[in-house]
Formats: structure tokens, sequence, C-alpha cells
């Protein structure tokens, strides 16, 4: 399938990703692929290497790399500018957004971080039973129930 090392290596990069981001990436190291060319398979594995090595979030690198690839090709298509790409100081902005996307606290993960705690002192089964009697017993002391036609 594949004959050169280089080569052998980008596929493996690629198939150790999950689907999304092996597809994201791949679309990605399109946009550093020269006008006249193809990109040079150690040059994609080297780019590869180096996209990996921003973040271990690979949720979020996909999430960046697919916006990435958007936004260029939106530009190319609208300007007609296909410079190939050269760094990747564009995909990291992007990423940063698209961290702070993923590490943002859903509303369901904040409810669910809620601690209950209990005020006071904890009793025993056996002391809030007898403190539940104390309670009733004084309740039953100061209840005097007053029916229609009696005098208190």
């Amino acid at each position: 399938m594949v004959q050169d090392d280089a080569g052998k290596e980008l596929l493996a990069i690629v198939a150790g990703m999950g689907k999304h981001t092996g597809r994201a990436m791949v679309s990605y190291l399109g946009l550093f692929r020269p006008a006249k060319q193809d990109l040079s398979n150690s040059r994609a594995v080297k780019l590869a290497q180096e996209v990996l090595a921003l973040t271990q979030n690979h949720q979020a690198l996909a999430m960046a790399m697919d916006q990435t690839v958007q936004s260029i090709m939106n530009k190319r298509l609208n300007n007609q500018d296909v410079k190939p790409l050269a760094n990747h100081n564009y995909l990291k902005q992007v990423l940063s957004s698209a961290l702070e996307q993923c590490t943002a606290p859903t509303q369901e993960q904040r409810s669910n971080s809620i601690e209950v705690k209990t005020q006071g002192v904890e009793l025993t089964n056996e002391q809030n039973k007898k403190a539940f009697e104390e309670q009733m017993k004084r309740y039953s002391n100061n209840f005097k129930p007053h029916f229609k036609g009696e005098e208190s």
C-alpha cells in the first residue's frame, strides 16, 4: 500500500486517531500542499507530529482542525488565494477557543457538582428518635385544641 517509511509512519499516525480526528488531520495537512506538487510524506509526518504535540485533547483538536480547514477553504474560494500554509499559527488560535469550549462545564456538569452538606451535629438513629419524642411531648403540651362553642 505504501512503499516509503514516511508514508507508513503517516498512515500509522492517522490510523491511530479516531475516525473524526483522522479525517480532520488529513484535511488539515492538505492546506500545506504546494500548488504545483504533492505534499511529501516526510513533511506530512512532521506536520502531523507538530499538530499532535499542541494538545492531548483530540476532541478539541479535531474541532479546531475542521474549523481551520473550513475557514481557509472559504478564504481561498473567495479570494483565489491558494498559498499553502507555512505554520500552525492559525490552528493555534482556533485551538485555544476550541479548548475553552471543550473544557467549559455544561449546565448538567455544574448541577452534578453541587455538594450537599448538613448543618449541626449528626445524631444516631437512637438519639434522633429520642429528640423527636421530646419535641412531640413539648408540642402536645403547648397545643390545646379549640372547638367551636368551647371557651379557652
